[in-house]
């Protein structure tokens, strides 16, 4: 997978044990940010034991919708999640981040309107996702795994409240 970030033990440590994950991402003049980064931070502890790790890796938004009049809305927006993680609970989260791998190739991939449809038009209803893509490198190109993971959803009728935020001059 191109421009992902490849999984280090000690990135895979830091993500298992975390209690948020911090993804942020600046989408360019384009407002399809092939070339944009996405920011993770992964806080780990509460409190003054919070520790701090950061890694940089591949950005994408994805805009589900008319591009005419979706895409120009957002060049130079801002896109963020917030996902808590509870290590010593089942969570989906915590699913989705035992099934890393050291070595394994992530991206984020900002869904804009994903669960926008035309029958909520009239409620203004916007719902944007974010996605983890997970590719693991197998003995060759037969064997090599993709996988896809919604970490967050946001689902809001108020535009302010969206995950993904379209820049305002």
């Amino acid at each position: 997978m191109a421009n992902a970030h490849t999984l280090t033990p000690t990135d895979l440590k830091a993500l298992k044990a975390c209690r948020t994950l911090i993804i942020t991402s600046q989408l360019d003049a384009s407002g399809c940010p092939d070339a944009a980064t996405a920011n993770v931070r992964i806080l780990i502890g509460e409190g003054d034991a919070t520790v701090e790790t950061r890694f940089i890796t591949q950005g994408h938004a994805t805009y589900y919708g008319n591009w005419e009049e979706v895409g120009p809305a957002f060049s130079h927006g801002r896109c963020s999640a917030h996902v808590d993680h509870y290590p010593e609970q089942s969570t989906p989260v915590g699913t989705i981040l035992d099934l890393l791998k050291t070595g394994d190739d992530i991206r984020f991939v900002w869904g804009i309107g994903a669960y926008t449809s035309p029958a909520m038009g009239p409620l203004k209803v916007n719902g944007d996702v974010l996605y983890l893509l997970v590719h693991r490198p197998g003995k060759n190109a037969r064997t090599d795994k993709v996988m896809r993971f919604i970490l967050d959803t946001r689902i809001s009728t108020d535009p302010t409240t969206r995950m993904i935020q379209p820049k305002t001059f």
